[in-house]
């Protein structure tokens, strides 16, 4: 250990892991928000919205939100990758009945995102200066678990709420995550600060750990113009780029399909649908805080290099996951409790993922790392409007073989994201990150 490491005081006192656990309840609170839209207009419209929202049409007066079957799963993708939660399933639904109560829902459903769309960025922000090099796995994937701890409890925790009918039913989950939204956005500007030297409150010990990690350079607070061209043509960063965009064509199919997959071919009611669908992002969410604290054990024992450990871990949650939807593919709904463990096993791994590229902007240039890191995201946002109008396109008949086709193509593009990876990732700070006034051995990362 390190003399750095002896003079950090415990992390239950530490000012960085509490900014953790406070950006973790922020990115959870922003994706509650943008979920309970969903289960609201479920709870507040009548059976033939009801029916529109789960079939694309009524099944009383057999009206049709979807000419068919690839217009649906369109629009499913478009909104799941906007908002990147199931949660834009449901804009229009009562399109056909109310148009007051159908403007009124899409207009308050885009004003939250396009305020939601600055939180994102300014929570992951602070990490270029706060995350030690031997902890950023931890820190950062703590703040990314929120994400999916709320995709995983939106819907079931926004449906109790509605059946307590409290304060009227579905007004009590705006009322709660209002609330809860307030709360958190009163906590973060009393703790967060752009760097140590700036907290009023940190430990001298801890700053002293922090800046002693990451050197001046990385924490000197001095405007550098963003060289992009040579950021576009940097091939780590492309390499990141190739990865996160198929690895998020599996996490959109998924989203987006997974209940659609287990009604077609796993055969569940609606009921065993969204207990099944749950799961998953429970194993994933257990996934990425364990995976976090090897990545970091790795890189801190010195056991595996930086490169070694994102690409360790952007192996096994990219090859193994791809591995066991081929072995999915094979099962019908004969096998289906086989079916959802397989598939829990490989969105759980999935996880690792996110130990892996999702860290590596800060590695590859802790000072750009958030701007690279917004890029990057828009980019791999395509796969979420392509994935599920693919499907749409290959599963026209609903049967096992045609799902085998999309689980195939899904294990390819993940085999390809990976041996991209392998071949261009890094560990280090890249030269255009580096701060030229200050000799480049204070801002180097172990690599």
């Amino acid at each position: 250990m390190s003399g750095t490491d002896e003079v950090a005081p415990p992390w239950y006192r530490s000012t960085r892991y509490f900014m953790a656990f406070i950006s973790s309840f922020g990115m959870a609170n922003t994706f509650l928000q943008r979920g309970d839209l969903s289960m609201a207009i479920v709870c507040m419209v009548n059976h033939t919205a009801v029916d529109i929202l789960k079939h694309g049409h009524s099944m009383i007066d057999n009206v049709s939100l979807f000419s068919n079957d690839t217009a649906r799963y369109m629009y499913i993708g478009s909104n799941t990758s906007i908002s990147n939660t199931p949660s834009g399933v449901t804009n229009n639904v009562t399109a056909g009945e109310s148009p007051y109560h159908s403007c009124g829902t899409q207009t308050s459903e885009e004003n939250t995102r396009e305020k939601e769309g600055f939180t994102i960025p300014g929570i992951f922000a602070v990490w270029g200066k706060w995350a030690p090099p031997t902890e950023r796995s931890r820190l950062i994937c703590i703040t990314y678990s929120g994400n999916i701890s709320a995709t995983a409890l939106v819907f079931p925790l926004s449906a109790f709420l509605c059946k307590l009918k409290f304060a009227g039913g579905w007004p009590s989950l705006f009322y709660l995550y209002g609330v809860l939204g307030l709360c958190w956005t009163f906590i973060w500007l009393y703790c967060m600060y752009d760097e140590p030297a700036h907290h009023p409150r940190i430990h001298p010990k801890e700053k002293q750990y922090i800046e002693a990690a990451l050197g001046r350079s990385t924490l000197k607070s001095v405007s550098v113009p963003t060289p992009w061209l040579k950021i576009c043509t940097s091939l780590p960063f492309l390499g990141i780029v190739c990865a996160q965009v198929t690895y998020n064509w599996s996490i959109f199919l998924m989203m987006s399909n997974l209940p659609i997959y287990m009604k077609e071919v796993l055969q569940f009611d609606i009921k065993s649908n969204g207990a099944y669908s749950f799961i998953p992002y429970l194993a994933m969410f257990l996934v990425i805080l364990l995976g976090s604290f090897c990545a970091d054990a790795l890189i801190e024992k010195q056991l595996l290099s930086v490169t070694y450990t994102r690409k360790l871990m952007t192996v096994i949650g990219h090859l193994v996951p791809g591995i066991l939807l081929i072995i999915l593919s094979y099962l019908d709904c004969t096998q289906s409790h086989a079916a959802v463990a397989i598939l829990t096993l490989a969105i759980g791994l999935g996880g690792l993922a996110f130990c892996g590229i999702l860290i590596n902007f800060y590695d590859i240039a802790p000072i750009f790392a958030t701007k690279i890191m917004t890029v990057s995201n828009a980019i791999s946002m395509i796969p979420g409007i392509l994935a599920p109008y693919v499907v749409a396109e290959i599963t026209t008949d609903k049967t096992r073989e045609q799902w085998q086709i999309v689980f195939f193509l899904t294990a390819g593009l993940l085999g390809l994201g990976t041996v991209v990876y392998l071949i261009f990732g890094q560990g280090h700070v890249q030269k255009w990150a580096v701060i030229r006034d200050t000799p480049e051995e204070e801002i180097a990362l172990p690599s």
